[in-house]
C-alpha cells in the first residue's frame, strides 16, 4: 500500500525510541506494537503527558480491571492512564475489545494448561485491524471503517483530505484531517520494518 502521507523521520525516531514500551504491551496483550504506535500518533501526536492514548472519557476502575482480566494476567497494584507503559497496555486491551471481526486464534500456555485465545497478530486481516482502530475511535462513520478519517485518511486518492464531521464539545465541526489515519500509519510501520 503506497499511501499519500507518511510519517516524518522525526516521528519514526520518536516511535523507535519508545518501541521497547510498546513491545512490552504487545507481549502482554498480543496486540501488535505498530497498532499501539498508530493510536498514540492519532490520539496524542506521539507526545508524552497526560492520557497519551486519549481515553475519553477516562475508563472507570471497573472497566480497567475488566479489560486487564479479559486480555492479560497483569495485576497492577497501582496504575494511571497517564503512565505511558500502563496506557499502552490498556490501549492494547481496548483494541482487542473493540474489534468486531474474528481475530487470529492461537494456543496460549497459561495457568498450567493450554487454552485458545484470539489475538491481533501480523496475519490478522486488514479488515479486522481497521475495525479495531474504528472501534477504538467510536464508529461514527457508518459500518465501514474505511469511511473514517481516523482510520483511513491519506490511504489513497479516494481517502485524501477526509473530513472530520460531527459534534465536539457541543459545537458542530467539519474540518479536513491533515494526518494519515491509524491504519495508514500501521501499514507504514509494517512495510518499513521500523
Amino acid at each position: 500500500m503506497d499511501s499519500l502521507a507518511r510519517l516524518s523521520v522525526t516521528e519514526i525516531d520518536t516511535i523507535k525510541a519508545n518501541k521497547p514500551t510498546l513491545l512490552a504491551a504487545e507481549e502482554l496483550v498480543k496486540t501488535p506494537w505498530q497498532m499501539l504506535a498508530a493510536v498514540w500518533y492519532r490520539e496524542h501526536s506521539l507526545t508524552m503527558g497526560l492520557n497519551p492514548f486519549q481515553f475519553d472519557p477516562p475508563p472507570t476502575h471497573a472497566v480497567i480491571l475488566g479489560l486487564l482480566q479479559s486480555y492479560t494476567d497483569y495485576k497492577p497494584t497501582r496504575y494511571s492512564i497517564d503512565d505511558f507503559g500502563f496506557a499502552a497496555i490498556l490501549a492494547a486491551c481496548w483494541l482487542r475489545h473493540k474489534c468486531r471481526y474474528p481475530l487470529v486464534t492461537v494456543q496460549s500456555y497459561q495457568k498450567e494448561d493450554f487454552q485458545t485465545v484470539q489475538v491481533i497478530a501480523p496475519n490478522t486481516s486488514d479488515k479486522a485491524v481497521a475495525d479495531a482502530f474504528y472501534g477504538y475511535n467510536g464508529r461514527a462513520y457508518g459500518d465501514n471503517p474505511f469511511n473514517s478519517p481516523y482510520v483511513a485518511n491519506e490511504m489513497d486518492e479516494l481517502h485524501h483530505n477526509m473530513h472530520f464531521r460531527g459534534e465536539d464539545n457541543g459545537k458542530w465541526i467539519d474540518i479536513i484531517d491533515q494526518r494519515p489515519g491509524a491504519f495508514v500509519v500501521y501499514k507504514q510501520l509494517l512495510q518499513e520494518n521500523v
